[in-house]
């Protein structure tokens, strides 16, 4: 789920509870309509690697207006904003409904987050000196904690990544909405998200290492022959 994406729902649950008035608890029975992001022109160009260029484009924009604790700071804002627990659960369930489904091709053990009460998965990439996730569960609630997890963590460089820790997340307030078995599922995707930033921050050390010691050999290389 994108930046956009996640403040879209933010903003209509703030209107329905300016409406129903501070006492009252939202209701979840209704429909959200929120933009994505793009026009009608790019959505009938999808997969048109332009296109998707300039969503890359677009999402790392946001990314570098927001910080990471500023995001932070904007979903313990959002949930600080409901009268009750039911209403920040179901904040979390309709940024869940919300959230990109993962294919059935990459619901795979590979991807898996072990120590989760439901079944999810979480798929990273390192592109560019950032990492991009995309994650997914059975069930809507952690599906909506994943949703909030990628508002914060996507697109992220590795050093962002690793300034943010559990503590951090507790003060947010989320954890401490959830029964003791999702805590430690929010533990274990936490730890899973960390754990890919550390790999892709060794994986670029010893890139960089690599092309270090190639250059001081005066060997020519492209930029495929380092990545090899």
């Amino acid at each position: 789920m994108s930046a956009s994406h996640t403040q879209g729902i933010e903003s209509l649950w703030r209107l329905r509870q300016a409406h129903k008035g501070k006492n009252s608890s939202p209701q979840l029975a209704f429909s959200v309509s929120v933009p994505i992001g793009g026009s009608d022109t790019d959505e009938q160009n999808e997969g048109d690697p332009s296109v998707e260029q300039k969503r890359e484009r677009q999402r790392i924009e946001s990314m570098e207006a927001e910080s990471i604790k500023q995001a932070c700071q904007c979903i313990k804002d959002t949930l600080t904003s409901f009268a009750d627990a039911q209403g920040k659960l179901g904040y979390i369930v309709e940024c869940g409904k919300h959230h990109p489904s993962l294919t059935q091709q990459e619901k795979i053990d590979r991807y898996l987050i072990k120590g989760c009460l439901s079944q999810a998965w979480l798929i990273s990439e390192y592109r560019e000196g950032r990492v991009y996730l995309r994650g997914d569960s059975e069930a809507l609630i952690v599906k909506g904690l994943i949703a909030l997890l990628m508002r914060v963590y996507n697109g992220r460089s590795v050093s962002e990544i690793l300034s943010v820790d559990g503590m951090y997340w507790k003060s947010v307030g989320i954890t401490a909405l959830l029964s003791m078995n999702r805590r430690s599922g929010v533990a274990h995707m936490l730890e899973q998200i960390r754990l890919c930033a550390l790999t892709y921050e060794l994986l670029e050390k010893q890139r960089k290492s690599k092309v270090s010691s190639e250059q001081g050999d005066k060997t020519a290389h492209t930029c495929e022959d380092v990545r090899k």
